[in-house]
């Protein structure tokens, strides 16, 4: 943020005018207007005045560019790397707080510069590595506190990484209030944390639901692509991700039914005679496998509400159901094959 935009946005919110400010600081209003529109820059010696008079601090004032754009931010990291690949390494740590002391305000320059220079004292084996911990963790604390969500759940994931390394199981933990229930990472770090406290059960648990969770996320996504290029009429493309589908499918061992679940769609849409039949066929012989995940290894620790025999009859009765009304099926009427299964006694 250039200091014309920060006099404007405190101005503003100090609810002066141009005129007032102007008077103020024993300036012309055109000044003030040239400052906050990029014209000109303010005197040396009025940054103080102007940063008394909005209330803030001359850092604030100057910003010391908060707001680095991505490339900025990606060229100092650059130089970052080259100097740790060329430099010693406390002689670079040194240049990273004279960095950070410039932009003070670069919640996302401090966190990579953290991170890069936590990481590299550990994979370079630099000596006494531990006397830049209390650095480290300031540099962290502070992107912490930062406005941004996605920001400070990098830094809380830095944080619990240091002290999950130090084994302080308990000052890890700390961080993770700041990732939600459904957050991936948060998740992870809270399974890798059982896991060291020795609760291997709930580490498992933890695992297995990020497992399940991520094919049901597949199933829906790969799903919609693939009726997204059946209106789109790309033939191709729908039997790709078809294929896709059933190999996923199978892999995350959720049963056969599951896996053909999304076929019958494709051969509606090219109203393929026999492989609907065969299709629709196939997924009434493996009504019982909507459940197979139930007995799947890979999710040997979660609890699921069992289904019976009676349910599986009550799911066969409401697929034939679906397929006698299904305006999609109505090309398959008076076929014999196809009336005879749909007679079929459930």
């Amino acid at each position: 943020m250039q200091i014309g935009q920060v006099i404007h946005e405190y101005r503003k919110r100090s609810g002066l005018t141009q005129e007032q400010m102007a008077e103020r600081l024993g300036v012309t209003t055109p000044a003030v207007n040239k400052w906050e529109n990029g014209v000109s820059n303010p005197d040396i010696e009025l940054l103080a005045p102007i940063a008394r008079l909005l209330g803030i601090s001359t850092d604030t004032l100057l910003s010391y560019r908060k707001d680095l754009t991505a490339a900025e931010i990606e060229d100092i990291i650059c130089e970052l790397d080259g100097r740790l690949n060329s430099m010693p390494y406390d002689q670079v740590f040194a240049w990273a707080e004279e960095i950070a002391g410039r932009y003070p305000n670069c919640g996302r320059l401090i966190w990579q510069m953290a991170l890069i220079l936590d990481v590299r004292r550990i994979t370079d084996q630099v000596t006494e590595a531990g006397q830049y911990d209390d650095k480290i963790l300031k540099w962290y604390e502070a992107v912490l506190a930062e406005d941004g969500k996605e920001l400070r759940a990098k830094a809380a994931d830095s944080l619990f990484q240091f002290w999950m390394r130090k084994e302080r199981y308990e000052e890890a933990e700390k961080y993770l209030v700041h990732f939600a229930e459904s957050d991936r990472v948060g998740q992870i770090n809270r399974a890798r944390l059982s896991q060291a406290k020795g609760d291997t059960e709930e580490a498992f648990r933890i695992y297995e639901r990020l497992l399940f969770d991520s094919w049901q996320t597949c199933n829906m996504t790969i799903s919609m692509m693939s009726a997204l290029a059946v209106r789109a009429q790309d033939a191709d493309a729908a039997q790709y991700y078809r294929n896709k589908h059933e190999e996923f499918a199978h892999a995350y061992e959720v049963g056969r039914y599951t896996e053909i679940s999304g076929m019958l769609e494709l051969t509606c849409a090219e109203k393929d005679v026999e492989e609907t039949l065969r299709v629709a066929r196939e997924l009434l012989q493996n009504i019982d496998t909507v459940d197979d995940f139930q007995r799947s290894g890979l999710y040997r620790h979660l609890e699921f509400q069992a289904i019976d025999g009676k349910t599986y009859g009550k799911l066969k009765a409401t697929l034939l159901n679906a397929f006698r009304n299904e305006e999609s099926l109505a090309f398959m009427r008076g076929n014999a094959e196809w009336e005879a299964m749909l007679a079929e006694k459930v």
